[in-house]
Order: C-alpha cells, then structure tokens, then sequence
C-alpha cells in the first residue's frame, strides 16, 4: 500500500505540495501508541471520497483567477493526476463564507422560491468542477434556516451575554 502526503503551507511557500510514499511497515506486535494502524483487510465504514464546501466565497475567488490559473485549480484540487476530490457540498442559501446573507426564500409559502443568487459565484465553479472530474457527488445541506423559521426572524445572529442574578 502506498500512502502520499500532501501539504499546503503559506509560511512554508507549499502550495499542494506532494511528499514520496510513506513507507508502511508491518509489525507482528500490538503497537497501538503513537502509530496510525491501517487494516486494509478490516472494514468498519463506507469511504465516499474526499471534497470541500462550493461557497460563495469560493466561488468568487474562483472568478478572480486567469484562466490559466483556473485550469491549474481544476487539475490541482479535482483530476485523478492532482487530489482527485470527488465529493463537494453545497450550502443552501448563505453560509459563513458567502459575501452577504441571503436565503433561497423569505416567505413560509416559498412562492418567492429561488436559487438566482448562486448564479454567479457558486454554480460556474460546480460546472468547472463537474467538468473536470464527472463523477463528483454533490450533498446540500443548509447553514442556518430561513429567517421566518427562527424565532429572531433573522439569518445571522449576534451572541449576546445575559447575565441573572
């Protein structure tokens, strides 16, 4: 078995980075401590691939990239000869990395229903990305409700410290 270690350091000017294979040995004893043990023959869980979040924020970096910087990020991140990602997650409507808060509808009815806003950042980077590696799966899964779901009406909150006495 070969495992390859891949870095991304700011500091350390690594951007993807990719280390030769780490050396795996085989023990005959129980060494649990410290060593990361891999059983490739045991099985506890289905592994479905590695991925990231397609936020807005990403989605605008994205666009402020040449294209052949884009096409170096498409191989980097999503082609069998970079990382290979092949699982993504799309928020639904705004995230903690979005560029304002906004929701796909403000009415309990959804009669205002729409997906308009992630036209512009977010969707051009799932078809870069589709198109780069077809066989990425997508989950959707939201950061906060809608407003008129929360009792504050509102996406965002603020913390604020209540003291009793």
């Amino acid at each position: 078995m070969k495992i390859f270690k891949y870095e991304t350091n700011y500091k350390r000017n690594l951007f993807l980075h990719k280390y030769n294979f780490i050396r795996v040995h085989s023990y005959s004893e129980k060494i649990e401590n410290n060593v990361i043990n891999i059983y490739p023959n045991i099985t506890y869980q289905n592994f479905f691939g590695f991925g990231g979040a397609f936020t807005e924020s990403a989605g605008f970096a994205y666009s402020k990239l040449s294209q052949n910087k884009k096409d170096d990020f498409l191989n980097d991140y999503f082609s069998t000869s970079g990382l290979n990602y092949s699982f993504g997650r799309l928020p639904i409507g705004s995230s903690d990395f979005s560029l304002e808060s906004y929701s796909y509808s403000a009415q309990d009815n959804l009669k205002d229903f729409s997906t308009e806003h992630d036209k512009k950042y977010i969707l051009p980077l799932v078809k870069a990305a589709i198109k780069a590696n077809n066989n990425i799966t997508f989950i959707s899964s939201p950061w906060s409700p809608p407003a008129f779901m929360k009792s504050n009406k509102k996406l965002t909150s603020r913390w604020k410290t209540f003291v009793q006495i």
